[in-house]
């Protein structure tokens, strides 16, 4: 049975996806409970069935995640990207995603058992502000899972800027990835 995911990536780790040409590599990770040998996305069937919405829903979920880790690693360019990703459930293990509480529709799967070309889809977005940095961590400040290095200047800022449940309705295209 095959199934879409959605994986959301900062520029960095896209750029390092297309020079390695294997998602194997790329282990930036933003989350201090995940596992760096599993790749973590949503189940697009799954997120829409659950939350009654449309398949921009569960993509701008994934860029929120892709700003949040181009936040956490300081990154400067203004793109993000979301893979969607169909995998073959009956040769890939699909493990339902228990890092933490709260991941529905979340799934991991072993980065050594998927490859680009599972990749069907490439969306991008160019809504990412570095200078933003504080907004986007905004929410992630008393969070156990997230650790990030902070000055106290910055620790002040983001506790008065207040916790912002959704970041933004980001804009975005698709791209074709086996033409770059």
């Amino acid at each position: 049975m095959k199934r879409t995911l959605l994986h959301g990536m900062s520029s960095h780790a896209y750029n390092e996806l297309i020079r390695l040409n294997s998602f194997e590599n790329v282990l930036d990770t933003t989350w201090n409970c995940s596992n760096g040998s599993y790749l973590y996305a949503y189940d697009v069937d799954d997120f829409i069935k659950g939350e009654d919405c449309e398949k921009d829903l569960v993509i701008n979920r994934c860029f929120e995640s892709a700003a949040i880790g181009s936040a956490k690693f300081n990154q400067i360019d203004n793109k993000l990207y979301v893979v969607e990703l169909e995998i073959d459930a009956d040769e890939v293990d699909i493990l339902e995603d228990t890092s933490c509480e709260n991941m529905s529709y979340a799934f991991e799967i072993d980065r050594d058992e998927i490859t680009t070309a599972n990749i069907v889809n490439v969306y991008v977005s160019e809504d990412y502000e570095s200078s933003l940095k504080l907004f986007y961590l905004s929410g992630l400040l008393k969070n156990e899972y997230f650790d990030i290095d902070l000055s106290d200047k910055e620790i002040r800022a983001i506790e008065n800027i207040g916790y912002f449940e959704e970041l933004f309705d980001f804009e975005f295209k698709t791209i074709d990835f086996n033409n770059l």
